[in-house]
C-alpha cells in the first residue's frame, strides 16, 4: 500500500472532514489488495466490507487482482449489483456563484493567484459547516475560468445574515480571480452521498457496489473489471452495455445514444431481463 492513509471524520450527513494541515491535500490513497496501510494503521482494505466510520479518504483507490474500486459513502441503502452515481447537486444556488470581496465574519479577500480563500456569494441558501468539504470549487467563467481546486472546509452559512461564505482550498488559485465579475461553482464530491443510478439520470456513474450497504456506511463500489451488474434488458455476449434508461440502478444494451454513457462489455450469454450478469466494466 501507498499514501497518506485514512481520513478519520465524516457527520451525521455523510460529508467528511479532513485534517487541518498547511500542505495541499494529502487524501491521495491507492491500495493493493486486502491489507493495511501500516501496522500503526491497521484498517484491512477489504472491498467486500463496510463500516459505519470513515476508514479511507472517499474516492480512495483499491486495486484487487484484475479488479478495481473506489471508497465511497452511501446516501442510500443499497443491495449488490447494482450501479451507482454521485449524489444530485445540492442547489442551483451553488452554481454559477459570484466571487465577492468580503465576508461580515472574516474579512476582505484579494482573491489572488496564490490565494486558497475565496469568498463567494451564494443567495439565498444556508449552508451547514464542510457541506462541500473535499468536493470541488470550479471557476465555470469570467477571470481566471477553467480552473478546479479541491474544497478543504467552509464555515456553517446564515445566508439571511450574509450572503458571502468564504470556501478554503488545498490548493491556491494559479490565476486570480475577480470580485463581482468571476463565476465559481461548488460541486461535492463525487464519491459522498452516492445514490442507485436513477433512470432519468442526475450525475455521473461512479460504480457498481459488490455487498449490500446501508444508509451512511462507507465501503468500496467496482468501477474496473468482472462484476455481477443488474441487467434492465436481455443482453448478448460481447455487445457494448450502458446504464438503463427504464430501470434504476441496471445496465441496457447500448443503443448508440451517444449522450447515454457506455459502463461495459457483456461477458457471458443468455442474461435476460430483471437478472445479474457478468460486465467487464469499465466506468473510470
Amino acid at each position: 500500500a501507498s499514501g497518506s492513509g485514512p481520513d478519520h471524520g465524516g457527520d451525521a450527513g455523510g460529508t467528511a472532514s479532513t485534517t487541518e494541515g498547511t500542505a495541499m491535500q494529502t487524501s491521495t490513497v491507492v491500495l493493493t489488495g486486502k491489507n493495511s496501510v501500516t501496522s500503526a494503521e491497521p484498517y484491512v482494505a477489504d472491498p467486500f466490507t463496510t463500516s459505519t466510520t470513515q476508514l479511507w479518504p472517499l474516492g480512495a483507490k483499491l486495486e484487487y487482482g484484475d479488479r478495481t474500486f473506489r471508497y465511497a459513502q452511501m446516501g442510500g441503502a443499497c443491495t449488490a449489483g447494482k450501479l451507482v452515481q454521485q449524489m444530485a447537486n445540492v442547489s442551483a444556488n451553488h452554481l454559477n456563484s459570484v466571487v465577492t470581496n468580503a465576508d461580515a465574519v472574516a474579512g476582505s479577500y484579494s482573491h489572488a493567484a496564490g490565494s486558497t480563500s475565496i469568498s463567494i456569494d451564494v443567495v439565498t441558501d444556508d449552508l451547514t459547516a464542510n457541506l462541500f468539504a473535499e468536493g470541488y470549487l470550479y471557476v465555470n467563467d469570467q477571470q481566471g475560468e477553467g480552473q478546479c481546486l479541491r474544497i478543504k472546509s467552509h464555515p456553517a452559512h446564515d445566508a439571511s445574515a450574509d450572503a458571502s461564505v468564504v470556501i478554503t482550498t488545498y490548493d491556491p488559485l494559479h490565476t486570480a480571480v475577480v470580485k463581482n465579475s468571476s463565476q465559481v461553482s461548488l460541486v461535492q464530491n463525487p464519491y459522498a452521498d452516492i445514490i442507485v443510478a436513477p433512470a432519468a439520470e442526475t450525475g455521473a456513474c461512479v460504480g457498481v457496489t459488490v455487498i449490500d450497504m446501508a444508509n451512511n456506511e462507507f465501503g468500496w463500489v467496482q468501477t474496473n473489471g468482472p462484476a455481477a451488474v443488474l441487467a434492465g434488458e436481455t443482453l448478448v455476449l460481447g455487445h457494448k452495455v450502458c446504464r438503463s434508461d427504464a430501470d434504476a440502478g441496471a445496465c441496457m444494451p447500448d443503443n448508440g445514444d451517444d449522450l447515454t454513457p457506455q459502463i461495459g462489455q457483456v461477458m457471458t450469454g443468455g442474461v435476460v431481463d430483471a437478472e445479474y450478469c457478468m460486465i467487464l466494466l469499465n466506468i473510470m
